[in-house]
């Protein structure tokens, strides 16, 4: 069995499967209980974590290998990286796994307390761009006396094809457009031939992008760190 842990900024969630069929998945401050209510056995479990908030691994009991222990003068398992020792956890195990899946170009776009712009191809992992989340963005406004009163929501892109023209709609689609904006910068500049998307954001980053007519596959992935971590586990049994 491959235990799988995603240590996020926001939230911190569990997958357990077996031969490639899941088990459980939850919250991981019910891990413990969770396993010990279905009386699973510790010593079948390989634990692979990923985190970003290390406080949080005090909540795990279990032994466990964390995924930054495998990047090795800057090699990830096979993965040219082409970046400091300090990169995320959760950028380097998604990179690693569409580094397995496919040898295009591709670009990675997490989305949620964050959102980080990652390139990944055949020689590797280039590394990429982290921007505000858009809680962050949001939360500005509310700096202005007489701005934080708007209720900012993540309204779906209108494309900006003309300027707002009362105060509410001039903070949703300003707030909308620094999300956004970088997005398309970053893809314009690094040209990939494959747009992943995930977290939080990606339905309106996917709309987004579908509305530029890029000429690019644009695919929207789920558990994205716990994909890349399962992977990691698959090859380290073999």
């Amino acid at each position: 069995m491959i235990l799988t842990i995603d240590i996020g900024n926001t939230n911190q969630t569990y997958f357990l499967t077996h031969l490639e069929e899941e088990i459980l998945r939850g919250e991981l401050d019910s891990l413990n209980s969770d396993l010990e209510r279905n009386k699973i056995q510790l010593n079948k479990v390989k634990t692979f974590v990923s985190s970003v908030k290390d406080p949080k691994l005090s909540k795990i009991n279990i032994p466990n290998s964390l995924i930054r222990d495998y990047l090795v003068h800057s090699n990830f398992l096979g993965m040219p990286v082409h970046y400091s020792q300090t990169i995320g956890d959760d950028r380097l195990i998604a990179a690693f796994y569409f580094f397995k899946t496919s040898k295009k170009k591709q670009l990675i776009i997490d989305s949620g307390s964050f959102t980080t712009i990652d390139l990944v191809d055949k020689k590797g992992f280039h590394g990429g761009f982290i921007l505000p989340g858009w809680n962050k963005i949001k939360d500005c406004y509310s700096e202005g006396e007489n701005l934080k009163s708007t209720a900012i929501t993540l309204i779906k892109p209108n494309c900006f094809k003309s300027p707002p023209n009362n105060t509410e709609d001039a903070i949703k689609q300003g707030a909308l457009l620094t999300f956004l904006a970088p997005i398309k910068q970053a893809l314009e500049s690094l040209a990939p031939e494959v747009i992943l998307v995930s977290g939080g954001n990606q339905q309106v980053i996917s709309e987004y992008l579908k509305s530029l007519d890029l000429n690019i596959p644009i695919k929207k992935v789920s558990n994205i760190v716990h994909l890349g971590l399962q992977l990691l586990g698959k090859e380290r049994q073999l």
